[in-house]
């Protein structure tokens, strides 16, 4: 793996407390070190990790959660307005109606409720953001949409009673099936799945180019459980915000969770695991029995790792696409209104990457929802400036009789990296089986969105029935 500067520096810092420990002085080194024994390590404390570290306590094991952040959730991020008190939820939105989420709110009381059926009800328009102008596509009907996803469920039901449930994990078949490996806009235009592209894209959010994308990706993130959520509207949601979970998880773990961690080294060897990290409170030294990476296995990730040869050449082959997500507070957008990015001239009527998804209305008055994706990493400075720009384009006497403006962008969040991925040739000869195949290897486990779907209720569910086994046996 090449190495960033960032990265750079975090290796010349552990080098530096080395050089330390044999009588050369650094300021960093003469710092003060925590050292904590635990059983368990989980580096990440998103919505793998902090279900994880919950379900090793639960167990009667001793856990610590290493956080980069200075708090649980990763992308489940709640907003609350402070003039009405109502909680916004940005990133992770919805969870399905599933054992494993009913019982994990349960564990610490928090509410969870069926979304109401009006809870995203708005009047929807398409416009090309890029160029500010409205469009007149004729997209699919609600019948056509509805009969497309149909046959979508369907296949995926005879894919599960053929091969596996896609749902479950990416322990893809042995050869994979090359419907799996194929470009996304060939798999639909073979089985006429054409009206649901738009849907899938939405839900899809964050999955960059899916057209192009190998269509497993969209199989993942546009899953049966999700089709079956919307047919049967059976998402549920926190009515004090999706982030409650974690607030409470925060309380349960207490000191057993690490806030403003940054993994300088990792060495694992028979005896078990050792991570350095530096904090603003000073460094830590963990020492551990196993080690649970839920965090996305990127070169930041894994640098300072004494990753060996497999394990290298597996995640160094994993690609990034990129999200961004935040609230807006808009002038000249009518109350209710969402516009959706779409183009005339596109395929299925997609936009042009990186851009908006588009704008939604919230529960709070004057202000909206954005989600904006990428195929490559832009800073949030550039993300910011384009939608301002992009919303302030917007011209159409009949919607906006006075130019669109952003007053204030109320709160941002970049969700990069997102959706680890690679070619499709590369599925085909075996990736995800070498990748599942690292479970367990050099006393490290693995679980979130890179070895199951950018999905929190999926997550869990992987995380509860494949990865757990392992670390608890």
């Amino acid at each position: 793996m090449r190495l960033r500067r960032r990265n750079v520096l975090k290796l010349l810092s552990y080098s530096a407390a080395g050089l330390a420990a044999t009588g050369l002085r650094t300021r960093s080194a003469s710092a003060k070190t925590t050292v904590i024994e635990r059983d368990v390590c989980v580096i990440g404390g998103g919505s793998a990790g902090t279900y994880s570290a919950v379900a090793v306590k639960d167990a009667g094991k001793s856990v610590v959660v290493l956080e980069r952040k200075q708090r649980l959730g990763g992308h489940t991020e709640t907003y609350v307005d402070p003039a009405t008190g109502i909680p916004t939820d940005i990133g992770v939105v919805v969870f399905h109606n599933l054992p494993v989420v009913t019982d994990y709110f349960a564990r610490f009381n928090v509410p969870i409720i069926q979304l109401p059926g009006n809870a995203f009800a708005s009047t929807n328009v398409n416009f090309d953001f890029r160029t500010g102008q409205i469009q007149n596509f004729a997209g699919p009907s609600q019948a056509e949409t509805g009969a497309a996803l149909g046959a979508y469920f369907g296949y995926l039901q005879q894919l599960k009673a053929t091969y596996f449930d896609l749902d479950s994990s990416f322990n893809l078949p042995n050869p994979v099936p090359p419907d799996l490996t194929m470009r996304f806009k060939d798999f639909v235009a073979k089985y006429g799945f054409g009206p649901m592209v738009r849907t899938a894209f939405q839900f899809g959010q964050g999955t960059g180019d899916i057209l192009n994308m190998p269509a497993v990706y969209l199989l993942k993130v546009f899953s049966s459980q999700v089709v079956s959520s919307i047919f049967g509207g059976s998402f549920m949601v926190c009515p004090l915000g999706n982030s409650t979970i974690y607030e409470a998880a925060t309380q349960l773990l207490g000191d057993d969770v690490v806030f403003g961690a940054d993994v300088l080294h990792v060495d694992r060897d028979k005896k078990g695991v050792t991570v350095t990290v530096e904090t603003p409170h000073g460094r830590y030294v963990v020492k551990a029995k196993k080690l649970v990476v839920t965090a996305p296995p990127t070169q930041d990730t894994l640098c300072g790792f004494d990753l060996d040869a497999s394990e290298a050449s597996t995640f160094g082959r994993l690609r990034s696409n990129h999200y961004y997500t935040g609230l807006l507070k808009l002038e000249g957008v009518p109350a209710g209104l969402s516009v959706t990015n779409g183009k005339n001239s596109s395929l299925y009527n997609l936009p042009d990457l990186p851009g908006l998804y588009g704008i939604n209305p919230t529960r709070v008055p004057g202000v909206w929802n954005v989600k904006f994706g990428s195929t490559v990493p832009l800073s949030e400075f550039d993300v910011k400036a384009t939608i301002v720009s992009q919303i302030r384009r917007l011209s159409d006497a009949t919607y906006f009789p006075t130019r669109p403006r952003v007053l204030d962008i109320v709160t941002f969040s970049a969700h990069t990296p997102f959706e680890l991925n690679v070619r499709g040739d590369e599925i085909a000869q075996g990736f995800y089986g070498k990748m599942n195949a690292l479970q367990g290897h050099n006393r490290t486990y693995y679980t979130g969105a890179t070895f199951q779907s950018h999905d929190s209720s999926l997550i869990w569910q992987y995380t509860k029935s494949t990865v757990l086994p392992l670390i608890l046996a």
